[in-house]
């Protein structure tokens, strides 16, 4: 049988968020042993296209998914552009798909000018498509799909007994911004040390957005400057050890993001068994099944704090069943994901 041929397409290679995803992917089409080939173009190379050219050739993808240098819209089947509309001036809009997976709303304003032609727009989740109704010309609206994002861990058999701290970290991983709500990510935290159990500190990993959170003022502001490790950006394999050394500390995962288009790094933490308390918007409350237990409301501290112990006095139970959730998150990617090309 014929394979499908895709080109997947993105502005920036930078080895971020959309690296993610499109990595992912070519796991998920390796373990599923799909017959699809994936190929990637970048407008620019912001620093991460060798990176990402190495991790694929270290864990044998690059079968499956490469890099190339220039646009031959005529070699592929399908053409899938994330947040990259520039692609309209290169390849015929009936056989592409735009993919918006962006949760700043300008960075998304041209979604409001896609021609009519175009044969979809691919959003990860139902109550991203929901919100991008209202961003869509009339005539696109009907044109919106759903295809959630697989998530791969590389899991190790070992355990490992090299406990490194002698309290409990709670993880972070990703943007530390206002939409991200770092400031009540630490209330939390600080809160339980104080009226629950003086045992937990911080570890958080990714980029500050310094024109709009300060992160030592607020670190300092709720006494856990000195009980916080930070981490610049962490690369894409090496989450998987980071995770890791949480959950063998018997850590949790914790999110305070106020809005998310699918919520990949709660998503990737489930993957892992590691425990999550995530802010309950839709994408979270989606990966989650709706479980209170794993849910928290702004300005509830005591409430939350009360969650965080429960997870962490049954730690085992909630590691089990969030790695259960994520089971069925991955079946749905590849439902979604093939139904796209027939």
């Amino acid at each position: 049988m014929r394979k499908i041929k895709i080109l997947g397409v993105y502005k920036w290679a930078t080895m971020g968020g959309v690296e993610r995803v499109l990595l992912n992917r070519a796991h998920a089409i390796q373990e599923n042993n799909l017959n699809i080939q994936y190929d990637i173009y970048y407008f620019f190379d912001s620093g991460g296209r060798e990176e990402f050219d190495n991790y694929l050739i270290r864990n044998n993808l690059s079968d499956i998914m490469k890099t190339v240098d220039q646009i031959d819209s005529y070699k592929y089947d399908f053409v899938l552009s994330i947040d990259t509309p520039e692609i309209l001036d290169f390849v015929e809009p009936e056989k592409l798909y735009m993919e918006c997976h962006t949760s700043y709303k300008k960075n998304r304003s041209y979604l409001k000018s896609l021609p009519a032609s175009i044969k979809g727009i691919v959003v990860p989740s139902e109550q991203f498509k929901e919100e991008l109704q209202g961003e869509l010309s009339t005539e696109n609206k009907n044109k919106l799909v759903v295809v959630s994002n697989s998530v791969f861990i590389k899991k190790s058999n070992q355990i490992s007994d090299a406990i490194i701290y002698s309290k409990t970290p709670i993880l972070y991983v990703g943007r530390l911004d206002i939409l991200k709500n770092i400031e009540e990510l630490v209330e939390v935290v600080s809160l339980y040390n104080t009226n629950i159990e003086d045992d937990l500190f911080l570890i958080l990993a990714g980029p500050i957005i310094e024109h709009e959170i300060n992160l030592k003022e607020i670190l300092t502001k709720h006494r856990l400057l000195h009980r916080t490790i930070y981490l610049p950006p962490v690369s894409f394999d090496k989450v998987w050890d980071l995770l890791r050394i949480v959950k063998d500390h018997r850590g949790i995962f914790m999110s305070a993001s106020k809005k998310e288009s699918f919520g990949l790094a709660v998503a990737e933490a489930m993957k892992m068994g590691l425990p999550v308390l995530a802010f309950d918007n839709v994408a979270h409350r989606h990966l989650l099944k709706d479980n209170d237990n794993y849910l928290f409301d702004a300005k509830q501290g005591s409430v939350t704090i009360e969650k965080m112990g429960n997870i962490l006095k049954h730690y085992e139970d909630s590691a089990e069943e969030v790695e259960r959730y994520s089971l069925s998150l991955e079946k749905e990617f590849i439902e979604q994901w093939m139904a796209l090309f027939n």
